[in-house]
């Protein structure tokens, strides 16, 4: 049988926060991206039984509870966005590091969350196709309950659209 996909012996080469942003600016999702931002981490392995591939990593963000998406800010910035289930969406500098002041903080119109395993917060984000024109972008979170909700359920899925700042793309308008 004939290997479609030889490994070779190649030094691994450096995968910055710009080069993922990137990607996710090509219209990749933000799953498909930190994929193919692993593989380029990974290092080459020589032919033969005695040695593995070894996957390399790059931490690019600290301190978060459960980082659900990852995408490009979409601003020519190569700044990127983390939703963090919790509530909080931030933006990664170029350079890996996390701005002060997040995006985004909705805590307080999340319902209370759980201790432990959760699958209730921020559960999806999305910028709209011509955010660089129209500054929209969309987050999909568990709120409380509303009123004449069925009895079982414990939130309401909530979808909402939002708007960045004209002159900040990393800086979401609270009252949009």
């Amino acid at each position: 049988m004939e290997n479609l996909f030889p490994i070779t012996k190649k030094p691994s080469p450096r995968v910055t926060v710009a080069d993922v942003a990137s990607l996710c600016t090509q219209g990749l999702s933000s799953t498909l991206a930190a994929m193919l931002a692993l593989a380029v981490f990974a290092r080459g392995t020589a032919h033969g039984a005695d040695s593995a591939p070894q996957p390399g990593l790059k931490l690019l963000a600290e301190g978060l509870t459960a980082p659900i998406v990852l995408t490009s800010l979409a601003d020519s910035s190569g700044r990127l966005l983390v939703a963090d289930q919790a509530g909080i969406i931030h933006v990664l500098n170029r350079d890996g590091r996390r701005l002060e002041k997040p995006l985004l903080n909705l805590q307080s119109k999340i319902c209370q969350l759980n201790q432990g395993m959760e699958e209730r917060g921020i559960l999806g984000l999305a910028l709209h196709p011509q955010f660089k024109s129209n500054r929209k972008f969309y987050v999909v979170y568990s709120a409380p309950l509303r009123a004449g909700a069925p009895a079982e359920w414990n939130h309401t899925e909530r979808l909402s659209e939002f708007r960045v700042s004209d002159s900040d793309a990393a800086v979401a308008l609270a009252d949009s």
